[in-house]
């Protein structure tokens, strides 16, 4: 295993282990072992985080939490006895978070946008229920 891995560093890989089995939102052990291996092989935590992503293994607030891992997991690893991760192994939160926005997976956009959404149209309708009502 090549030391640059996320594999090579043991604690960090055996709790991503236990994060992705606690999270995920698949029942087949198929997709969990694909995206397992594809982190093992990651050299960077941001291509790690990714991984799951494209094996569709989270909701969004799977995703969101799986952020928050990766950025505070590596060094409870490192205190662990896992070597440090190098500085072009970092992770970028925002670039995480950025990748939930965009994709169309998760819905993200979509769960925003309903806070944008037009409410005097149902407001109107219900008032006009109410009117005939009387």
């Amino acid at each position: 295993m090549a030391a640059n891995t996320i594999k090579a560093h043991e604690f960090f890989f055996q709790a991503v282990e236990g994060f992705i089995g606690d999270n995920c939102n698949v029942e087949s052990s198929f997709p969990i072992n694909e995206a397992l291996t594809d982190i093992g092989e990651c050299s960077t935590l941001q291509e790690a985080f990714a991984a799951p992503l494209r094996h569709k293994l989270f909701d969004m607030a799977a995703a969101l939490r799986w952020v928050l891992f990766l950025k505070l997991a590596p060094a409870l690893a490192e205190e662990s006895g896992d070597e440090p991760f190098g500085a072009g192994a970092a992770f970028s939160a925002d670039a995480a978070v950025g990748l939930i926005a965009e994709g169309d997976d998760l819905g993200a956009a979509a769960a925003v946008a309903t806070y944008f959404e037009d409410d005097s149209a149902e407001e109107d309708s219900a008032e006009e229920d109410a009117a005939i009502a009387e």
